[in-house]
């Protein structure tokens, strides 16, 4: 189901339901049928609930990482016991144990969040749509924006496809505007810590484009609300040592070290290291850093410098670590406590706020500019994704983009809300190079706290398949082998990492799982400190 941002997709699951309670026979020992709804972040069970269980009272369960073990297993002896018969939850909602689940609903099936990355791999969605066929269910895979991997399968009439292009309010959708031309630059606005190694309360011109300050103010002044987004939480992106020309990075990660203003230090998003602006002043009390790049917590700053009288409030994953402060922000913005509502892509994700009337999405450029096939996509995605939070009640909306690629096809197809025009030309980029979903991809990751242990390592298994694709010559010229090779972040939490990546066309799918089985079973010995991990479908190669 494609649902133009708007259109009342959430209404039709619920119809699909109250169908499906009214005209069913299908009884399993005495259980009426059950129905699942996935959502991609807590963040959006609180609202998601509060709808079902208005329409249906008494007859949802929620589960999610938020509630106690005590809780969340009795909401699922509920679903067990049949007591219940809807389960609102993230990806890991699809293991719960129904008795005669009969519709499985997956919200915003393109968000990348249906991915789990550690420990047990495995994609929601595509579980989703597994465990439908084995109970023979009906899943319904929603979006305004359907993964590419979605679209091509209703394409091969594996899924049947439905279209809503107008919105329920009868609104156009929100203009998308360009901003920050010949205004503030972010990325160009840094501050220079002063000798005290502390931030200065004032950072002395925000670098906010004056038309986002005019538009903001604009909307305030008429009792609305808005939403700013920039995808980076933290202070400032980095800090630059303009003597080395380099910025700092963390000592167990390959990434540089994010700047927290409330902690008056340095974080690494990757695996937790923290320092203090005041132990790096002692390293070295005569050295000077520049804090560059905006986070969501300088972009809350600014904005309250430039609009003293707002009430601003931000969510982000610094503001939402204890239990129940999402639902504890999203509930403030609800009600109108807050003006606007600052943070990083959690901001994008299905909410209903009927009188945000502008969407403002700075530095897009970041997310665009990452080594990953999947880069387009996913901004595509969030600018359109984002745009529809805008304009959703009784008012019109509008939208301010900051890039510097405004002439690139996939920027142009965003502001004119084309998913028909950007999905044909992203398919035909990603079937030129077999990428999925006209292939399939398998990744290998090695990762050792020894660098010179694991490239021996890797460099025993790449001999291996040299020798192995010698002997099995048909199998192997049918799969294409990238690495072993350090990936983008090579070190993360101390241990360097090597990847394997294994792609090849979808008719050659078989060949290449018997290939990586046979690679797998033959690797060289390795001790405990080489750990492996094997990603079928990665959803990311970063």
């Amino acid at each position: 189901l494609r649902g133009i941002t708007g259109s009342g997709k959430t209404e039709v699951y619920l119809h699909l339901i109250r169908k499906l309670w009214e005209t069913s026979g299908e009884v399993h020992d005495g259980h009426p049928p059950q129905v699942l709804v996935l959502v991609p972040e807590i963040s959006l069970t609180p609202q998601t609930t509060r709808v079902f269980e208005t329409r249906f009272p008494g007859r949802v369960a929620v589960v999610h990482s938020g509630l106690t073990d005590q809780k969340r297993w009795k909401q699922l002896e509920a679903i067990r016991s049949g007591e219940v018969g809807i389960l609102i939850g993230p990806r890991s909602a699809v293991f719960a144990p129904f008795q005669n689940l009969k519709l499985i609903v997956v919200d915003e099936e393109h968000d990348h969040s249906y991915k789990q990355h550690q420990g047990f791999r495995y994609h929601g969605r595509d579980t989703a749509v597994l465990r439908g066929r084995l109970e023979q269910a009906l899943v319904v895979l929603g979006s305004a924006t359907p993964s590419l991997e979605s679209l091509y399968n209703s394409r091969q009439n594996r899924y049947k496809y439905v279209e809503i292009t107008e919105r329920a309010s009868g609104f156009l959708l929100p203009e998308i505007r360009l901003t920050g031309q010949g205004h503030g630059d972010l990325k160009k606005t840094g501050q220079m810590l002063g000798r005290s190694f502390e931030l200065p309360e004032k950072s002395g011109g925000s670098g906010v484009p004056s038309d986002v300050i005019e538009a903001l103010t604009e909307t305030v002044g008429k009792g609305e609300q808005a939403i700013v987004l920039v995808n980076r939480r933290g202070y400032s992106g980095y800090l630059f040592d303009p003597e080395e020309k380099t910025s700092l990075t963390c000592e167990s990660c390959s990434v540089s070290l994010t700047l927290h203003k409330q902690r008056q230090g340095l974080l690494c998003h990757y695996c937790g290291y923290q320092i203090s602006l005041r132990a790096l002043k002692d390293r070295n009390p005569q050295k000077r850093y520049i804090a560059l790049g905006f986070g969501s917590q300088r972009i809350e700053e600014a904005l309250s410098e430039d609009l003293p009288t707002a009430r601003i409030g931000r969510m982000d994953s610094d503001t939402t670590l204890k239990k129940g402060a999402t639902a504890d922000i999203l509930a403030s913005f609800r009600e109108k406590r807050l003006d606007i509502l600052t943070g990083t892509q959690m901001l994008a994700k299905g909410h209903d706020f009927p009188d945000v009337t502008l969407s403002v999405l700075l530095e897009v450029d970041q997310m665009l500019n990452l080594p990953d096939f999947r880069a387009a996509e996913r901004v595509f995605q969030m600018i359109v994704q984002t745009a529809g939070r805008s304009g959703r009640g009784q008012k019109p909306g509008r939208v301010l983009l900051q890039t510097e690629q405004e002439d690139s096809e996939l920027i142009q197809a965003a502001m004119n809300h084309d998913f028909q025009g950007f999905s044909e030309g992203e398919l035909s980029f990603r079937e030129s190079h077999e990428y999925p979903p006209f292939g399939k991809m398998i990744l290998f990751e090695f990762s050792s706290m020894d660098k010179q242990k694991l490239d021996a390592y890797t460099q025993a298994t790449a001999r291996l398949m040299s020798d192995m694709a010698h002997h099995h010559k048909t199998e192997f010229s049918k799969v294409k082998i990238l690495g072993p090779v350090a990936p983008p972040v090579e070190r993360i939490n101390n241990r360097f990492r090597k990847t394997i990546l294994f792609s090849s066309s979808l008719g050659n799918q078989v060949i290449l799982r018997q290939t990586c089985q046979l690679i797998r079973r033959h690797l060289p010995r390795a001790g405990a400190e080489i750990r492996l991990n094997i990603d079928v479908d990665p959803q990311s190669l970063i």
